[in-house]
C-alpha cells in the first residue's frame, strides 16, 4: 500500500474516531476541501491550478529536505536510516513540491522494521498532523455588502480607514446622513486634529477640501467625494454647499449613523 493511500485511511479513520469533537469544532464554520494524489494520478497543471486557487498543504514521509521528492520511504530504510519523519508544508504556486515547512515530527527507525511497517507508522503520524493542522487553519468570514456598513460609535479612525483599503473597488463604505444612504469615497487620515463633539459629527473642513467624520477615537476620517445613493457622485465642497452650508448654524454639524 502506498504512503498516500494508507493516509487516507488513516486520516478518515482519525476524523471518524474523534467525530464528535470534530463536528463539534466545524458544524458553524465553513468546511476546507481535503484533496488526496500521488505523483501519477492528477495532470501537474491541474494541480498547480487548484494550488493558486486555494492553496495546499502536502503531507510528506521524511525529513525535508531530506528525501525531497519520490519514494522517500524507500530512500530512507535503503540508505539505513535512523530517524525519519513527517512534514507538512506549503506548495508555492507555479511551484510543484516546494514551499515553506509548517511543522515536522521525528520518528525513529527500528533496525528491522520493513517497508508496510514504515509506511503505517508515518502514515498514522501524518493523519494526526493534518486534523491538527486544519483545526488551525485561520478562518474568514465570507464578505458581503453590509461589510461597508461604518459603525462611527464602534469604530476607530483607523478602524474606519483600514475598513475602506481592505474593501477598496468592492464596495464604498457606507453610512446614512439626514435619512439617505451615503457613499464615501477617497478616504484619508488626519492625525494632528482630534475633537470633543459627538462621535459621528460630520463637518467640512476647508484646510483639507473634505468633508470629515468623527470617530470613536475623538479622531477624523476624510473623504474627498460622496454620493447620496440615486444621485451621482460630488465632491466634498459641492455636498457642503448643497446640503449643510444652507443649514441654520446650530443644524450644521450632522450627525451620520
Amino acid at each position: 500500500m502506498t504512503f498516500t493511500s494508507s493516509l487516507k485511511i488513516r486520516l478518515f479513520r482519525t476524523l471518524i474516531k474523534e467525530k464528535y469533537i470534530f463536528c463539534n469544532l466545524y458544524s458553524t464554520k465553513p468546511g476546507y476541501n481535503v484533496l488526496f494524489f500521488g505523483s501519477d494520478g492528477i495532470a501537474l497543471k491541474s494541480l498547480k491550478k487548484i494550488n493558486e486557487f486555494r492553496g495546499m498543504v502536502n503531507v510528506h514521509p521524511s525529513l525535508l529536505p531530506r528525501w525531497r521528492g519520490a519514494a522517500p520511504i524507500i530512500h530512507t530504510l535503503m540508505h539505513g536510516d535512523e530517524v525519519t519523519g513527517v512534514s507538512l508544508m506549503r506548495i508555492k504556486p507555479n511551484i510543484f513540491d516546494v514551499g515553506e515547512i509548517i511543522c515536522q515530527v521525528k520518528v525513529p527507525v527500528a533496525k528491522d522494521i520493513l517497508l508496510p511497517e514504515l509506511t503505517d507508522q508515518l502514515s498514522e503520524m501524518g493523519a494526526d498532523m493534518l486534523v491538527d493542522c486544519m483545526r488551525t487553519l485561520p478562518e474568514t468570514k465570507k464578505i458581503s455588502k453590509s461589510i461597508s456598513d461604518v459603525r462611527w460609535s464602534e469604530m476607530t479612525s483607523i478602524e474606519v480607514y483600514n475598513l475602506y483599503r481592505a474593501i477598496y473597488g468592492l464596495y464604498p463604505l457606507t453610512t446614512t446622513f439626514r435619512n439617505n444612504q451615503v457613499k464615501l469615497f477617497d478616504a484619508f487620515l488626519d492625525s494632528t486634529e482630534g475633537s470633543h463633539n459627538p462621535v459621528g459629527t460630520l463637518e467640512y473642513c476647508e484646510s483639507t477640501d473634505a468633508i470629515k467624520v468623527l470617530c470613536k477615537d475623538r479622531r477624523y476620517v476624510y473623504f474627498r467625494s460622496l454620493r447620496i445613493v440615486g444621485k451621482k457622485e460630488i465632491t466634498a465642497l459641492d455636498f457642503y454647499n448643497g446640503y449643510i452650508k444652507n443649514m441654520p448654524v446650530e443644524k450644521r454639524k450632522c450627525i451620520v449613523i
